[in-house]
């Protein structure tokens, strides 16, 4: 029996759960944490995605938060399939202004931290807020719906502050994710995150959107060398099949160390560049930062809100 596909009008989608799986194809991911080539992505609470079409129980979407280019050879929102029960239908996105900073924060249905728990969102989930009472501000949650969240965990996304301190924040940011499982496709900290997962989430909880994938935060970010190092700056490893094919992504953090999510069996981690290649960067500068035919290339991102 052939699935039924129904062709709808395109229109603005936004997730209401905590976060939900984007799928290459129309089926559910195993738990755990193994390697899931299916797993395209992760979209969080509140997040806008491009409805294209649906298919039994699911939509085929594009997540616009999570600029790519690899799939169709042009910049888009990531695509992929998200289960129904996991969006609903807007009018119009909604204006975020302020981001979740802490890994996971509770959303109360009074401004009090004694409060009922609505539910929880995760590190990088955005609000459009609707007032502020004492240490709380008043989220919008749903249509006619709002919840409060601590100042504590969460940032304005044009809040201004040095380059300096912005670096630093992000640094902190990334640091918060430490020992959490790697997962393939993940960007929830309450269940996993990748290598590109982790720097798209210290810089978006810091009100800064980069691309999803690593590749594609090596094409959006400025080309430096490794003497124009500065926290905050990316770190990023080709393949052996091309020195401009990039595979993984690390977050510097100054000196000669750096924050990744290493891969499937492994959890987010501080290493430093001897740990991770036998060598320094002086060691590395002298192999023209080529180690068993794969290329360290450095990159930053214009920090701009």
């Amino acid at each position: 029996m052939k699935r039924a596909v129904t062709v709808l009008l395109s229109g603005f989608l936004i997730v209401t759960s905590q976060s939900a799986d984007i799928r290459k194809e129309p089926r559910d991911r195993e738990p755990g944490y193994a390697h899931d080539d299916l797993n395209e992505t992760q979209a969080l609470f509140n997040e806008v995605l491009l409805h294209k079409f649906s298919k039994d129980g699911w939509f085929y979407v594009e997540a616009l938060e999570q600029k790519e280019f690899t799939h169709n050879s042009k910049w888009q929102g990531y695509p992929g399939y998200i289960r129904k029960e996991k969006v609903r239908f807007v009018d119009d996105p909604p204006a975020h202004d302020l981001v979740i900073n802490s890994p996971v924060a509770a959303v109360f249905a009074a401004p009090a931290a004694a409060g009922n728990i609505l539910f929880n969102v995760s590190s990088g989930t955005k609000f459009e807020t609707a007032g502020r009472e004492g240490d709380f501000y008043k989220v919008r949650t749903g249509e006619k719906s709002f919840g409060w969240v601590n100042k504590k965990d969460a940032g304005i996304i044009h809040a201004a502050v040095s380059e300096d301190i912005l670096r630093k924040n992000i640094v902190e940011s990334a640091g918060l994710f430490l020992g959490i499982p790697y997962l393939w496709g993940g960007r929830d900290p309450a269940e996993g995150i990748d290598c590109s997962g982790l720097t798209n989430l210290a810089y978006r909880a810091n009100g800064i959107d980069i691309p999803r994938d690593a590749h594609e935060q090596w094409m959006s970010a400025e080309k430096i060398n490794a003497a124009e190092l500065k926290p905050a700056d990316l770190i990023f490893l080709s393949g052996k099949k091309g020195v401009d094919s990039i595979v993984h992504v690390m977050l510097f953090t100054g000196g000669e160390n750096f924050i990744e999510a290493p891969g499937t069996g492994g959890k987010v981690r501080p290493a430093s560049f001897r740990e991770k290649f036998g060598m320094g960067l002086e060691g590395l500068s002298k192999k023209n930062f080529t180690v068993n035919g794969k290329k360290v290339h450095f990159g930053r991102i214009k920090l701009r809100r």
